[in-house]
C-alpha cells in the first residue's frame, strides 16, 4: 500500500451524507485498495471504533459521536505520514473524549506516523503530544515549548509532573 502525504481529522465529521458509513470510509481509499482489501481494511478501523454495526448506516443517523468516530476511523484508515487533527474531540462529551483518546492511542500505536494536532485543552495535548507548542493569540507568537518525558500510552493525568505541567501551560494561556 502506497503512502499518502496526509489525511485530516476536523474538529466536525465532515462525512459525505449521501454515502454510508463503510461508503465514507471507502471513498478516501477506493485508489489505494480494492476489493477485499478494501472491505477488510474498512472493518477494521470500524470495528476499532466501535462503528461495525453501523457500516450500512448512512451519517444522518449517526448521533455526533458516533459520526465523529467514523471521521476518525476514516482519517487513520487512509494510508499516510502525517495526520493533520484539528479540535477532533472539541465537542465530545468528556467520557466520549477520553474513549476516542485511548482509541485513538490504541491505533497510532500500531500504526505510527507523525500527528499535528491542534488544540485548547491542555489535559488532550498532554495524553497526546511528545511536544507542546503555546500560542498566543493573533498574531500567533510561541508563548511556550515543552517536551513530555512520560511515554505514551502510560501517562496519567493524575501523575504528578504532567498536573505541574497543566498549570504551568494554563499560565502561559491566560498571560496573553
Amino acid at each position: 500500500m502506497e503512502n499518502k502525504t496526509l489525511s485530516y481529522l476536523f474538529q466536525e465529521p465532515r462525512l459525505l451524507d449521501w454515502l454510508t458509513v463503510a461508503g465514507n470510509l471507502g471513498f478516501v481509499l477506493k485508489d489505494r485498495l480494492t476489493g477485499a482489501e478494501l472491505e477488510k481494511r474498512i472493518d477494521y478501523y470500524l470495528r476499532h471504533m466501535e462503528m461495525l454495526a453501523y457500516r450500512d448506516v448512512y451519517p444522518r443517523r449517526l448521533s455526533g459521536g458516533q459520526r465523529q468516530r467514523v471521521a476518525m476511523a476514516r482519517a487513520l484508515a487512509y494510508p499516510s505520514r502525517l495526520l493533520l487533527m484539528d479540535e477532533p474531540f472539541k465537542s465530545l462529551d468528556l467520557g466520549l473524549k477520553f474513549e476516542l483518546i485511548n482509541r485513538f492511542l490504541q491505533l497510532w500505536t500500531s500504526e505510527p506516523r507523525t500527528v499535528l494536532l491542534v488544540t485548547h485543552d491542555p489535559k488532550e495535548a498532554l495524553l497526546l503530544a511528545d511536544e507542546i507548542y503555546v500560542l498566543s493569540e493573533k498574531p500567533a507568537q510561541i508563548k511556550g515549548y515543552h517536551q513530555i518525558s512520560v511515554p505514551r500510552p502510560q501517562r496519567q493525568l493524575a501523575d504528578l509532573a504532567l498536573l505541574q505541567l497543566e498549570q504551568t501551560i494554563i499560565r502561559e494561556l491566560i498571560d496573553q
